[in-house]
């Protein structure tokens, strides 16, 4: 017993024979009889021992030969065919149907009798037959309307349509039978039964004919006319002879004539379309072989077209799922964050019982997967492999030792590569699936060697043969691999956002953490000027360590809850009544009816900047209630009052009722003078104060920016007017621009002391720019990073008119400024009156 692989090796185009259906003649171009099947003599009706000496122009009439020529002229290619259907000339006194092909040599006749009867044009019919798949989707759906009309075409007894898969196997998937005839739906056979040399020939001959299994074949013999270097290739012809270690197989069979034509696809020959007869010969016209050869290129046209439509289909699902995977990292930059959501979209692509993903160091699961430990194997087995393809197997114990321990799980794996890192994957896990494969007989299909010949043994008439196979998973298609490439290209295009993202994010974060740093550093050093200066302005006038001590913690104190209401939430604006409130809590009563304050109007939302002086004012003005106003006593009130203006601004007024008789209204105090400077310096607001002998009354204007609220009042005027300062002239005229009113106040004091002779104070880079237009100036201190801008546009001014000035920054290292700027100094807060006389120039500074 042998097994048939070395049938692989037979050379079935070269055979030597012609079925006796037919007579086969070569000749030269010129019409030298080269070759001639021996069953010539008879058919042609000449003496054997005189054929050899003929040329084609005594064989054939003389219009029969010119048309034997033409049509070998239009051939263009050794797969092609030309026919010549139902003519005169080659056989005597009956007509006769002549396949055209070239040889190495010449030219090759094939002739053969027309059959009896008359044939009509089968063309309609097989129009007719191919509308039948317009309403038709699937491939088993076509491929079985396809079974049933080539049989109602050729009359054989049984039809099946014939699909290869991976392995070389074919499968019966459709099938148009007789009664009694046996059924082979569903069979599959092995590889063997159509060895390579066979399936080459049926991708350039689509079709092939036997009529008789039993019938003797004819031998080619040579006239010796030309001397031949090699036997004549058969492949093309019709009647080429058949194996004899395939003529038995059909015997075995029961099979009596045959008929076989290939399917094609883009990928090559995907099946055929094979055609049984068992109750006898059956021999099939030439006109309605090319109508079935024509039929089977519409079939395999519909095949493609429904296997081109899933592909579509699929193709379509792919992108669905690549967007929708897209989606998924658009609120996170983590796989693993949502890893069950993409394993539901793979499987909707891929079916699988489970995923698995190594990515950056980081085990994932989902489903019916191996956990870590056991996957630890598998991920060892794909780092070996190439990281740019796809690796498919439905049976992972032939790659991997003691894989059996994994089959309940992962029996077969789809391997993505999803990075060129060695710790990139996702795989795709198939379970074992226990299956019965029904093969037509035992496939391994047994010969025995007799007499130099192989002799088939039977199949048990090709009874079904069952075989259970286990260690296999489900096998991953074609296009499940190609949906596992387009996967790739998704994960692969993901990881490289997420890579980026990460790197933005880090360096968003970097710079983030940079910038408040910076913004600390110029807070806290702004925090120290501002404390500075506190207790520079608080010891004026004052002789009493323990009145200086006083007034310094309660300032400071009022910064603190200001500070506290700007930290309490993430806000913009501040309740004017909860500052007021928080000021005032400590002066009243337990009891709601004796509080020594009243607010009325409507509350204002102050501005962030704006609250830390405003805080203070109100410290100010409650602590002189307190120790001379209308809070000195027990029966003394407050009123604040607040008003909407018709611009947006608003008014503060701020009446003491019931406190004792004021005894000097005319000499305003240390708070009410840093008042009076601090809003209009600050806040760009005025004030106006009123001193009664029955009590401090105060107004404070205010303009937009200060403040929001969402109620409107009636709509008010304010008289509020401004004039420019004027110098004169031989003064030492300085500006300073600081946002912060005390820190300014301070640094006014220190030019002052340096030798200036008038010192003016902006809050904001336009009130700089219209003192610097409207009075001569000598030199200017600017704060570079003001509340809402910087100082650059009075700098550029400055620097056009030829003005020394100095830029004072709350940031610890020297600020990035455009290059023309690189010769101006920068002094860095808080500083010292000796930093400070150091960039002044030495001209402006006082002779002592």
């Amino acid at each position: 017993m042998m097994n048939l692989t070395g049938c692989d090796r037979e050379p079935i185009h070269i055979i030597g024979h012609v079925q006796s259906f037919a007579v086969l003649l070569e000749f030269s171009e010129t019409g030298e009889l080269l070759t001639y099947s021996a069953n010539a003599p008879e058919l042609l009706q000449i003496d054997a021992s005189e054929l050899p000496k003929c040329e084609a122009q005594t064989l054939f009439a003389d219009a029969a030969w010119k048309a034997v020529v033409a049509a070998a002229g239009t051939i263009s290619s050794a797969d092609q065919i030309e026919c010549i259907f139902h003519t005169d000339g080659f056989l005597p006194d009956r007509p006769a149907d002549v396949n055209v092909t070239r040889s190495r040599r010449g030219i090759v006749v094939e002739i053969e009798e027309c059959l009896g009867g008359t044939e009509t044009d089968f063309l309609p019919q097989v129009r007719h037959a191919a509308t039948r798949f317009d309403s038709r989707s699937g491939v088993t759906a076509v491929a079985q309307d396809g079974a049933e009309y080539m049989r109602e075409l050729t009359g054989f007894d049984r039809v099946m349509v014939y699909k290869f898969h991976a392995d070389g196997s074919g499968e019966v998937i459709a099938e148009a039978r007789g009664p009694g005839i046996e059924s082979f739906l569903g069979l599959r056979y092995p590889a063997t039964d159509i060895p390579q040399q066979a399936r080459a020939l049926y991708r350039r001959n689509p079709i092939r004919s036997i009529a008789d299994v039993d019938a003797e074949t004819a031998e080619l013999l040579s006239t010796g006319n030309r001397s031949q270097a090699a036997p004549l290739d058969l492949s093309m012809c019709a009647s080429r002879a058949i194996s004899p270690v395939h003529i038995q197989y059909l015997k075995n069979m029961g099979v009596r004539a045959s008929m076989s034509i290939s399917l094609m696809d883009i990928d090559g020959l995907w099946g055929l379309v094979a055609c049984h007869h068992v109750q006898g010969p059956l021999r099939i016209s030439q006109l309605k072989r090319s109508a079935a050869e024509l039929f089977g290129q519409i079939l395999s046209s519909k095949i493609s077209e429904s296997r081109a439509l899933e592909r579509r289909q699929l193709t379509a699902r792919t992108r669905m799922v690549h967007s929708r995977i897209t989606a998924c990292f658009a609120s996170t930059n983590r796989i693993s964050a949502r890893f069950d959501e993409i394993g539901d979209l793979i499987t909707s692509v891929i079916p699988c019982d489970g995923v698995i993903a190594k990515i950056g160091g980081e085990f994932l699961r989902y489903g019916k997967a191996p956990d870590e430990l056991l996957s630890g194997a598998i991920l060892d087995f794909v780092k070996e492999r190439d990281r740019t393809e796809v690796f498919a197997t439905d049976r992972l114990s032939d790659h991997l030792a003691n894989a059996d321990e994994l089959k309940d799980v992962a029996a077969g794996i789809l391997v993505i590569p999803i990075s060129r890192l060695p710790d990139a994957y996702l795989i795709l896990c198939r379970a074992e699936v226990a299956k019965s494969v029904r093969w037509a007989g035992n496939p391994e299909k047994p010969a025995i060697a007799a007499k130099g010949s192989f002799e088939l043994t039977p199949r048990d008439g090709f009874a079904e043969w069952k075989e259970t196979v286990r260690g296999y998973s489900d096998e991953w298609t074609q296009r499940e691999i190609a949906a596992g490439e387009a996967l790739r290209a998704t994960f692969v295009e993901v990881l490289l956002k997420l890579t980026e993202q990460n790197a933005r994010e880090k360096d968003r974060a970097n710079k983030k953490q940079q910038l408040l740093i910076d913004e600390l550093n110029h807070r806290v050093r702004n925090i120290i000027t501002l404390i500075a200066s506190l207790i520079e302005q608080s010891s004026k006038n004052q002789t009493e360590i323990d009145q200086y001590k006083t007034m310094l913690e309660g300032r400071i104190s009022a910064l603190s809850t200001a500070h506290d209401l700007m930290t309490s939430g993430e806000v913009s604006a501040i309740s004017l009544k909860d500052l007021i409130a928080s000021e005032l809590a400590p002066y009243e009563g337990p009891e709601p009816e004796k509080r020594r304050s009243r607010f009325e109007g409507p509350d204002i939302f102050v501005a962030f900047d704006s609250i830390p002086i405003l805080a203070l004012v109100i410290h100010e003005l409650a602590t002189n209630a307190v120790k001379y106003g209308s809070l000195s006593n027990d029966t003394g009130c407050v009123t604040i009052s607040t008003t909407l203006l018709d611009d947006g601004g608003f008014t503060v007024d701020w009446v003491e009722t019931g406190g004792p008789p004021l005894s000097d209204v005319s000499k305003p105090g240390t708070g009410t003078a840093l008042i009076e400077e601090a809003v209009p310096f600050q806040l760009s607001g005025s004030v106006d104060i009123r001193p009664r002998t029955s009590g401090m009354e105060i107004s404070l204007h205010l303009p937009p920016k200060t403040a929001r609220s969402t109620e409107r009042a009636q709509p008010q005027t304010s008289d509020r007017s401004q004039t420019p300062e004027s110098t004169s002239t031989g003064e030492r005229h300085f500006l300073i621009l600081e946002d912060e009113f005390l820190i300014a106040n301070t640094e006014k004091r220190m030019l002052l002391n340096l030798g200036a002779d008038r010192v003016t104070m902006a809050g904001n880079c336009a009130d700089a720019l219209t003192a610097l237009k409207t009075s001569s100036v000598d030199f200017a201190l600017l704060d570079i990073n003001l509340r809402d801008e910087t100082s650059i546009a009075a700098a550029n001014w400055l620097l056009d008119a030829g003005v020394p000035f100095v830029f004072a920054s709350g940031y610890g290292r020297e600020p990035m400024l455009d290059s023309k700027f690189a010769q101006v100094p920068t002094i860095t807060k808080p500083f010292t009156m000796a930093q400070l006389k150091e960039v002044i120039p030495r001209h402006l500074l006082s002779a002592d």
